[in-house]
């Protein structure tokens, strides 16, 4: 995805500073990755609208078979950026909506809380497309006052957009941790 002032390599030392590998008995190394990541990051102008076309954009293009989420404070915003997203990937190059067994994949689910890639088939006389097989979604919800709102039961990753505004924060991230757990 596309960073910027350094954001990646910030990401990283916090991430793999997390990360660590251990050794068993026998001498086998055994690696275990960062989990329960919380980052906060200073204020910056338009990191949000970069992150949603960069960080979102390149999971739904590019780690298949992952289902991320983006939790907002309001339906106004999540509704917002849910268009802008399913906008900015109708724009996306057709070279890019593909899986990596080279079928074709595009965007069949589009709801107000969810969007998902699906691998299809086209009816050649209507020119329809029917959904086959799930590739990759990103569910959006609001965050409400018990701190839930999670959809779907595997996510490896969760975006909390405009953390600041939420005021129920560590409640969702106490509803949200099976859910990552789960996705992981």
């Amino acid at each position: 995805p596309y960073f910027r002032d350094g954001d990646k390599e910030y990401f990283d030392a916090v991430y793999y500073n997390m990360a660590y590998t251990k050794f068993d008995s026998e001498g086998n190394e055994i690696n275990f990755n960062a989990k329960n990541l919380v980052v906060a990051k200073g204020r910056r102008k338009g990191w949000t609208t970069a992150e949603l076309f960069g960080i979102t954009q390149w999971y739904m293009l590019f780690m298949q078979g992952t289902s991320i989420g983006r939790a907002y404070p309001d339906d106004k915003t999540k509704n917002k950026e849910r268009h802008q997203f399913a906008a900015c990937y109708a724009q996306t190059h057709e070279f890019f909506k593909r899986t990596d067994d080279d079928e074709e994949i595009d965007l069949l689910t589009n709801n107000e809380d969810q969007l998902t890639q699906w691998t299809y088939t086209v009816n050649p006389k209507t020119g329809v497309k029917t959904k086959r097989q799930p590739v990759n979604s990103i569910n959006f919800f609001t965050v409400n006052a018990k701190g839930s709102g999670v959809r779907g039961d595997k996510l490896a990753l969760i975006i909390v957009v405009e953390a600041g505004m939420h005021t129920h924060l560590k409640e969702f991230y106490a509803a949200a941790e099976e859910t990552l757990k789960l996705g992981m």
